[in-house]
């Protein structure tokens, strides 16, 4: 199970252009944002980002296991966990016969309720002012995920920096807005709302718009 996750997460790294990649544990530790924050000078990000990435691993699909290939490298669930663990519960919920759930974990919520006529009511918090609503969503048998850089940040040299990384550059996303995703796989709303989040409002929506066109 655990390796089958790490794969999908690894998949859509592949699909995103590595916007969202889960190994990206070395420039986590690099940026220090678990703890206090600091400000990596230039070798300590290059060593991060030769640690993060597609270097950092090899999956074998055959016999089901992951190898690290640097001993700084770990894989972040933070953009794909939650998501992961929503999906779990709503098929504990279905196997349980429970029709009709609110699942709310902090950033993305599930809903499970067959009856589209009455959905849900979520509301899509302002990315600047959390406390406030920027839009209303109908949701009936779907997910909700919300990536910005305003709720969770850390403070460097006098200056706060988000706790989403762009994998490529290894650089912090600069806190521009945020984006949510709806859909009916949980693990999907998490990992594209932080892809296209770490894209950015132009990037973002041209790749969206390429895929459901």
């Amino acid at each position: 199970e655990l390796f089958g996750l790490v794969a999908e997460a690894v998949d859509w790294a592949e699909r995103t252009g590595g916007a969202f990649d889960p190994r990206v544990g070395a420039l986590v530790d690099a940026w220090d944002l678990r703890g206090e924050g600091r400000r990596p000078g230039p070798e300590a990000l290059r060593a991060a980002l030769r640690a993060s990435g597609s270097g950092a691993f090899v999956l074998d699909r055959v016999a089901g296991t992951v190898t690290r290939l640097d001993p700084g490298a770990w894989i972040d669930t933070g953009a794909f966990g939650k998501g992961a663990a929503l999906r779990a519960v709503g098929r504990l919920l279905e196997e349980a016969r429970v029709h009709r759930a609110f699942v709310d974990l902090g950033g993305q919520v599930l809903v499970v309720d067959p009856r589209e006529d009455a959905p849900r009511m979520a509301d899509v918090a302002h990315p600047a002012r959390r406390d406030s609503a920027v839009a209303r969503l109908r949701l009936s048998g779907a997910s909700a995920a919300t990536t910005g850089g305003s709720e969770r940040w850390v403070e460097v040299d006098g200056a706060r920096v988000g706790h989403v990384l762009d994998p490529r550059t290894g650089l912090p996303v600069p806190a521009w807005g945020s984006v949510t995703v709806v859909s009916p796989d949980p693990l999907v709303a998490d990992v594209l709302s932080t892809a296209l989040f770490v894209l950015g409002p132009d990037a973002g929506l041209a790749w969206a718009h390429a895929r459901t066109s």
